[in-house]
């Protein structure tokens, strides 16, 4: 089996894995409680109670160091036993004794298995009618649409998930370690943090039997396909029409205008994308709290009114969730949702300032921030650390992290003799400053090139100069300098105020709040993708924002288009009229992105890691047995063999033959070891101009070259990775050569090459050998100096 054939297979397994715990089994639980709801309300409550669910099921076992495969499965069927029982609890002994009896009849032949089987057909066969057979009819374009989605998502980011099989971000080694870490219910090792992703990669790990590093390896993709969903579902929710919603989805699927930093870290597994999740279902359930609070206050009947308050209950807890999880999986997330919280407060300001709406916000917003705090306080109580990234969330907090944002330069306004004032760029002594203000010199720049000084700017001038400071961030940042789709969000913006407006003016106030919401929501995150610009503290820098930000762009599309078809053709109540047109809107969109070329290509990213190293590491757990052998290679397995076998950095095997007559021995204590070594070394991180990096490969002049022996990632980087695996390559070469029935060659391409050694385990090999480059810098330098001589 192919290497890209076995990720696709494990890509489906990790899908329908999370699939079953996010959807299907909390659909099981839970689908008589929310029977009243739309379809949408019902798959984003399976979806939020089902990744709670779990991840709090995770914190409980970790907690009390109980966690494990049968632990997280009891915890897991547990809820269905309670159902069941509550069920069933007044005819168990009848079940029991109808059991008993088939059993009997079964064992005396008075029953056969096939009248077991289809016996009761006609007692359990459902009778169909034609209301049933058009309600399913109905939801076919849905489905046919949502597939093609799907197949939008396979094609932009499948195939790069199916041949490039390395981690894709430097920091997924780190996530693998803490989730290694839970593997011995040690929850926090590494600090408190927010861990509900982890606690996901975990479960699925732990109870579905996937190695970690496989998970993290594929799950990258599995959740980019429920991130497309999760703008997909709450805008079909939220919208009137059923196709507006998947404009704005396709848009930002398919749309090849948005700069590549905005979607290039779905190819990799990390906590932001996948908090990304539980953005706009925060988003949908507090609008419908709104509108369905509103009519809870104008119910006419008592029973009308109770159960339109039960709705908001669940609305409100639905919020309490989505929000409460974008705090448990990433702090970027939680200010993303806290944004958008903003925006709608400001689009159902005429509700919000009320104190019946304010105050069950005000308590849903505390038991959120509470249930996502309450396992990091219990984490830090049981006595483990802050981990940093949380400091730093907390300095953001209070305003005193450093704003990495601000791309401007520091800058210092001088006044000079008479008044004027001048404007200094960068560091500049004080002699310099006092010639500015004495007239000798004015400065711009280094505060050493005389220029004449600035006018002072009108009001306007500096408003429309800010404007258009905020214009490029976004221009630059989510658009890749593409100005008429920033024209476009921009107009999209105005659109929204105008069409509230309408709403209002139609007596339509409900959809005056959610379309004001998101036009406000969109005009924040134009503020907040240039906060560093306009001389404010950066909460986000602007690369990391603009993917938040490019996310939102086809909920303001959707929305606004949405919102045009319900004031023309939904204000004659013709649902028909309105759904044909909103799918010509779509069909004329996806041919204007086509007939211009404007769909994105196949997202191509670099791994951190060779395919080689995959593939060889995959054969190798799937060969030997658990705990019996050692990889020897740079960092990156060094947290993908937990639970398998043991690591041995190049960097620490060739230190501790740097000088063998110090240290003679160096042996490594299992039945087999491997030594991966880059024939054509890895660009790590591009670190390297590509163009640069082409004819580098092993070679004698990169062994002669000292190794760099410092700690981290800097032996594997630029041309020190080429000097370390020239060092690996040369010993693997004497070693071979002095025990050429030792050695051999268990992998090799023409990049990478891959060497066994058994060994007996009463009897380890000396690895430490004299491969005539142990000493390289010293040694060059004695011979240069005998040469002269």
């Amino acid at each position: 089996m192919s290497m890209n054939t076995l990720t696709i297979i494990q890509i489906l397994e990790v899908l329908a894995a999370y699939t079953l715990i996010a959807l299907l089994l909390p659909w099981l639980a839970l689908r008589n409680v929310f029977c009243k709801f739309t379809i949408s309300e019902r798959i984003m409550g399976y979806f939020l109670a089902g990744n709670f669910y779990v991840i709090y099921l995770v914190f409980l076992m970790e907690f009390l160091h109980i966690s494990g495969r049968v632990t997280l499965t009891a915890g897991t069927v547990t809820p269905f036993l309670i159902i069941l029982y509550r069920k069933y609890r007044g005819r168990i002994p009848e079940i029991i004794e109808k059991f008993l009896l088939k059993v009997r009849y079964i064992l005396h032949g008075v029953l056969g298995w096939k009248t077991l089987l289809f016996g009761r057909k006609e007692e359990k066969k459902r009778s169909y009618h034609r209301q049933d057979v058009k309600r399913w009819i109905n939801y076919v374009p849905d489905l046919f649409l949502t597939a093609l989605l799907i197949a939008g998502v396979c094609y932009v980011y499948g195939r790069n998930a199916v041949t490039v099989y390395g981690y894709k971000a430097s920091d997924m080694p780190v996530h693998t370690y803490w989730v290694n870490l839970m593997d011995e219910n040690h929850i926090f090792g590494a600090g408190v943090y927010p861990h509900g992703y982890h606690c996901i990669i975990y479960y699925l790990h732990k109870v579905f039997g996937f190695p970690t590093y496989v998970v993290m390896r594929v799950f990258g993709f599995v959740q980019t396909i429920f991130v497309h969903l999760a703008l997909l579902v709450p805008l079909r929710a939220l919208c009137k029409n059923r196709y507006t919603p998947y404009i704005g989805t396709a848009v930002y699927l398919m749309g090849n205008f948005f700069s590549a930093q905005t979607y290039s870290r779905y190819a990799s597994t990390l906590p932001q994308e996948f908090g990304m999740l539980f953005i706009f279902p925060t988003a949908y359930f507090a609008i419908a709290f709104f509108q369905k609070y509103a009519a809870v206050l104008k119910a006419e009947t008592e029973e009308e009114k109770k159960e339109d308050n039960r709705i908001t209950k669940w609305y409100l807890l639905g919020l309490i969730i989505s929000f409460s999880l974008t705090l448990t999986v990433h702090f970027y997330n939680t200010m993303i949702a806290g944004v958008l919280c903003v925006g709608i407060a400001i689009g159902y300001f005429f509700r919000c300032l009320r104190w019946k709406y304010l105050k069950q916000l005000i308590i849903a917003a505390l038991l959120s921030v509470l249930l996502a705090v309450a396992p990091m306080a219990i984490g830090v109580a049981m006595g483990n650390p802050l981990q940093g990234s949380l400091y730093w969330g907390m300095n953001v907090i209070k305003g005193t992290a450093n704003d990495s944002g601000n791309l401007s330069t520091k800058k210092k306004v001088v006044k000079d003799k008479n008044g004027n004032e001048v404007t200094v760029v960068g560091d500049v002594d004080d002699e310099t400053i006092e010639k500015i203000k004495n007239g000798t010199i004015m400065a711009e720049g280094d505060g050493k090139t005389p220029v004449k000084p600035e006018p002072e700017k009108t009001f306007k001038q500096k408003v429309e100069e800010k404007i258009q400071a905020v214009f490029n961030q976004t221009q630059s940042f989510v658009f890749d300098g593409n100005k008429k789709m920033t024209m476009l969000l921009t107009s999209g913006v105005a659109a929204s105020v105008l069409l509230g407006l309408l709403c209002v003016l139609f007596r339509r106030p409900d959809q005056a709040g959610a379309v004001w919401s998101i036009g406000a929501y969109t005009g924040l995150m134009f503020l907040m993708q240039s906060m560093g610009v306009l001389g404010l503290p950066a909460l986000m820098d602007p690369a990391r924002n603009s993917i938040f930000f490019a996310y939102s762009v086809g909920v303001l599309l959707a929305v606004d288009a949405d919102t045009v078809l319900y004031l023309t053709l939904g204000w004659f109540k013709k649902t028909w009229a309105m759904n044909l047109a909103a799918l010509a809107l779509l069909l004329m969109t996806g041919n204007y992105i086509w007939e211009h070329q404007l769909y994105k290509e196949p997202v191509k990213t670099n791994a951190f890691e060779m395919n080689e190293n995959i593939t060889c590491l995959t054969n190798i757990i799937k060969s030997n047995e658990k705990n019996t052998w050692t990889i020897c290679s740079a960092n990156d397995e060094k947290q993908m063999v937990y639970g398998n076998g043991y690591h041995y950095e190049t960097i620490t095997f060739l230190k501790e033959m740097k000088d063998i007559q110090k240290n003679p021995m160096v042996k490594i204590p299992t039945n087999t070891v491997y030594f991966f070594i880059e024939k054509k070394p890895l660009n790590y991180a591009q670190t390297v101009n590509p163009n640069d990096w082409k004819n580098v490969k092993i070679s004698k002049k990169y062994a002669r070259e000292e190794l760099d022996y410092s700690t981290g990632l800097t032996p594997y980087m630029g041309v020190n990775r080429a000097v370390t695996m020239s060092h690996m390559y040369y010993w693997a070469q004497k070693f071979m050569e002095l025990y050429p029935n030792v050695m051999n060659v268990y992998y090799e391409t023409d990049q990478f090459v891959c060497y066994r050694v058994s060994q007996n385990g009463y009897n380890f090999y000396n690895f430490a050998i004299d491969y005539g480059y142990n000493n390289s810098g010293q040694k060059d330098k004695g011979a240069a100096e005998t040469t002269q001589k």
